[in-house]
């Protein structure tokens, strides 16, 4: 197992291996579809965000964040003051941490690895701040009852799913009884705790008297890792390829994946009919070597020999958040990104997943996108987009390329949905 006690340039040794063709790959393995993990392995994860100082302040940002955001489940991406308020750099700090983690470990890296660990962690974080703060405040009334006091900081400790709700009660308490009545009310709050029992440990570590219900108890709740990421998702279901989506389950399969460097397009083959009903397409940081071109997409149905770029071959429609869109009933391709794109060396291309729906039907294959990237004009555009062919037929290959210019980098993974 590898030493993670002292972590000093991790940074630099996750970006070395991430521009090696062993790392794009270890990276790009799965999407949705990685395997689950043991229980321990994401309390493991989440003892780590805890063990190291850089990491430990990253993470009690973010937490602070998302604490904000579950008291105002109104307040959103498109509300102004929303990124002023993001701790973006602390978010990334942690996400990467997370890949460096896991490339230490081995540990096959998808969209929900390690989500319950790093929530887990969240939760205790803002447990500590608040049990800490009622620690604080109940310690100026303690000086006649300070063994009762010092009880209820460890209780409220000791809790952290409840410590929240223990802090807020010390707090009121304080107001208006004794220091032992406070202490009381926290022990009681502190006493409301189910099985799971989290804490953390005086050397940073996280304990929990039934880890497993502790980590079912997050899964349930269904509470996103954070509102600021992109990365939202409970624990993989079911065996180690089925993905869990809201309350559908659907089993992947990688197929093949594509390093770009400087390539005109993309294509893929790997359509299987008796074994997938739908293809997803999972693209990171796909950047045009053409300042404002869009990405777009064709279909084949003889295999990949051609591909249709007539000129009424297709009908799509996008929608940029904050735009109304555009839409065309009769274009050569389907547009993937509503605005152009910026390719500037501080612009990282288009990532997204696009989704072809059930093409080996001889009806008018549909597809969409949902993805995000960086507008030439300087801005950052959150985009969506559908679009069919526009003649009933089935396909076999599809082609991604930019309006104008070639594919300077990035990278594209195909998985199959399967159909049994």
């Amino acid at each position: 197992m590898a030493d993670f006690e002292d972590i000093t340039g991790w940074r630099d040794e996750l970006e070395a291996f991430e521009s090696t063709e062993e790392g794009r790959k270890f990276f790009g393995r799965y999407g949705m579809g990685a395997p689950k993990l043991t229980y321990e392995q994401e309390v493991r994860f989440a003892e780590e965000l805890f063990r190291h100082e850089e990491i430990h302040e990253a993470l009690k940002k973010s937490a602070k964040f998302v604490k904000y955001l579950d008291d105002n489940p109104d307040f959103g991406q498109d509300d102004e003051g929303f990124w002023d308020l993001c701790p973006v750099e602390d978010n990334k700090k942690v996400e990467a941490f997370k890949r460096w983690y896991a490339m230490k470990q081995n540990i096959a890296l998808g969209w929900s690895t390690f989500s319950a660990g790093k929530r887990l962690a969240i939760d205790v974080a803002n447990g500590e701040t608040n049990a800490a703060s009622s620690a604080s405040s109940a310690s100026t009334s303690a000086s006649a009852a300070s063994g009762s006091a010092s009880s209820a900081s460890a209780s409220a400790s000791a809790a952290s799913s409840s410590a929240s709700s223990a802090a807020s009660s010390a707090t009121a308490a304080q107001t208006a009884q004794t220091a032992a009545e406070a202490a009381q009310a926290a022990a009681e709050a502190a006493a409301s705790n189910d099985a799971a029992g989290i804490s953390i440990t005086a050397g940073g570590n996280l304990s929990a008297t039934n880890v497993q219900a502790a980590l079912e108890e997050l899964d349930s709740e269904k509470a996103p890792v954070s509102a600021a990421t992109t990365a939202t998702s409970a624990l993989n279901k079911a065996n180690a390829n089925e993905t869990a989506i809201g309350d559908l389950s659907f089993a992947l399969d990688f197929i093949a994946t594509a390093d770009l460097s400087n390539d005109a397009t993309v294509e893929f083959t790997g359509f299987d009919p008796g074994a997938y009903d739908a293809y997803v397409f999972v693209l990171g940081n796909v950047v045009p070597s053409a300042d404002g071109a869009r990405l777009v997409v064709r279909l084949s149905n003889d295999g990949g020999s051609s591909f249709r770029s007539g000129a009424s071959d297709y009908a799509w429609s996008t929608h940029r958040t904050q735009s109304t869109g555009s839409q065309d009933a009769a274009d050569s391709s389907i547009r993937l990104t509503s605005q152009a794109v910026g390719s500037a060396s501080a612009e990282h291309g288009v990532s997204g997943r696009l989704t072809v729906y059930f093409p080996h039907l001889s009806k008018k294959t549909m597809l969409d996108f949902y993805g995000t990237a960086p507008e030439n004009s300087g801005t950052f555009m959150r985009c969506s987009s559908g679009g069919q062919v526009n003649v009933a037929e089935a396909n076999n290959a599809i082609q991604l390329l930019f309006t104008s210019g070639n594919i300077e980098s990035g990278t594209m993974t195909m998985y199959g949905m399967r159909n049994a």
